[in-house]
């Protein structure tokens, strides 16, 4: 493997990539690949996935969102998804709400399952959202359905154990080789990687990684951080932001911020700036879907973000705001989706993206008795007011919900717990180029 690298690789990489070699030819079930920013584990990734390819061996690349299979996908040259489209498809329930059943089990030849962003996987049933049902978490899903296609199928976890936990966990369980192993009594391997690689040294953004990496190792004090650019206010924060937009693409950066009211905050000040405050929603606004959203055919997964294209006839339907909207996602290989659908346009205004309960339930009592279809199936996709998608203006972000992402330019908000290590040390690895901070004024 180690020939298909495009650089000579550490004593560190090359033991990783002889133990992963010894695993693909070997029974264990599970191997764990974790490291900090700047050790290595995507370009040994890159390496992995050739050499699969080359020897003929069956593969799935995934990744806990869209954001950061596009990104694996794009990295490595092979396509990739996300565990959630590997994993289900929806069914609809007599109450209205949608559970996220298993796909059907499917005998194959075995496959090596390569999860990416492993730190945001979740052993915890997510249950944020009554709408959309499930038994089990993502993570005991996953494995029990990939042994049941084939027992053996393997898996290799990687990620950065240093980056923020999945909400609600205290560490990051698919990195944690102990954890599955009492948990799913599955055999398993880990590789840490340690070593910062000799080509991004200098990197100010990899010196401040590393820095609150040995901080949380150590259980040291917050280290002094260094930032190519420190603006006075949240207003020059802003100029900055329109700037690097306009010149760079929605793409290449973003804000991120600890708390959802200065999110809304920051969303809010960068369409002041940039003139958009005349309507909700504007051709080219780029937005984020905030609670997944289902067609009978078509799914968009909450974190995924998309410019919009087009939006009219906007309406007040039941005391809530609707509008017609053409918006492009992008697929985790980097092709385009063109969804068209109504929109809520009560949530672009709320902290949380979120809409009054007692509202949503007005509708949805007021659409089954106009509706013959939704009531007799009282599912989102039988009603454009009920499946109306959820949506917050994207060009701020919370720290959880740019997890897995990159962009050039990352500016971080100066408001957060100054003791949370893991917080600014995986808002500010989001960047590739620069970091800007400001002073909240």
């Amino acid at each position: 493997m180690t020939s298909l690298l495009s650089f000579t690789p550490t004593t560190e990489q090359e033991i990783a990539l002889e133990r992963l070699l010894v695993f693909l030819n070997g029974d264990d079930d599970v191997f764990v690949l974790k490291g900090s920013a700047g050790t290595g584990k995507t370009s040994l990734l890159s390496a992995v996935t050739k050499w699969l390819k080359k020897e003929g061996k069956e593969f799935v690349l995934a990744a806990p969102t869209g954001r950061a299979a596009q990104i694996i996908s794009r990295k490595t040259g092979f396509s990739a998804s996300t565990l959630h489209r590997v994993l289900y498809t929806p069914e609809a329930l007599d109450n209205g709400s949608i559970k996220l059943m298993r796909k059907p089990i499917e005998g194959t030849s075995p496959t090596l399952f390569i999860i990416d962003e492993s730190s945001m996987l979740s052993d915890e049933i997510e249950s944020a959202d009554a709408l959309f049902l499930a038994n089990k978490s993502l993570l005991s899903d996953f494995l029990e359905y990939i042994k049941a296609c084939n027992k053996e199928n393997k898996v290799l976890f990687v990620g950065d154990a240093f980056q923020l936990p999945p909400v609600n966990s205290p560490e990051s369980v698919a990195l944690n080789a102990g954890y599955l192993m009492d948990k799913f009594d599955l055999s398993c391997q880990t590789v840490e990687l340690r070593e910062v690689m000799r080509q991004k040294e200098g990197s100010y953004i990899l010196d401040n990684a590393t820095k609150l990496r040995d901080a949380i190792v150590l259980h040291q004090s917050m280290p002094s951080l260094s930032y190519k650019r420190n603006f006075a206010s949240t207003d020059d924060a802003v100029r900055a932001y329109q700037f690097l937009y306009d010149k760079y693409g929605a793409e290449e950066v973003t804000f991120i911020a600890n708390a959802n009211k200065d999110v809304h905050a920051l969303n809010i000040a960068v369409r002041k700036v940039m003139d958009r405050q005349g309507r909700a929603l504007n051709p080219s606004e780029l937005v984020v879907c905030n609670q997944t959203w289902y067609e009978e055919e078509q799914s968009i997964f909450s974190g995924e973000s998309g410019i919009v294209l087009e939006c009219s006839n906007e309406e007040t339907y039941c005391d809530l705001r609707f509008a017609d909207a053409d918006i492009v996602f992008k697929n985790p290989n980097g092709s385009e989706r063109l969804v068209s659908t109504k929109v809520f346009l009560d949530t672009l205004d709320t902290e949380r993206g979120t809409l009054d309960w007692e509202k949503e339930r007005i509708l949805r009592a007021d659409r089954a008795s106009k509706n013959k279809k939704y009531r007799k199936e009282p599912v989102p996709w039988n009603d454009e007011y009920v499946g109306a998608m959820k949506l917050r203006y994207g060009y701020a972000l919370t720290c959880h919900k740019a997890q897995g992402g990159e962009w050039k330019y990352v500016i971080i908000h100066p408001k957060f717990f100054r003791q949370d290590f893991r917080w600014i040390y995986t808002a500010l690895t989001r960047a590739s180029q620069e970091v800007i901070t400001f002073r909240n004024k």
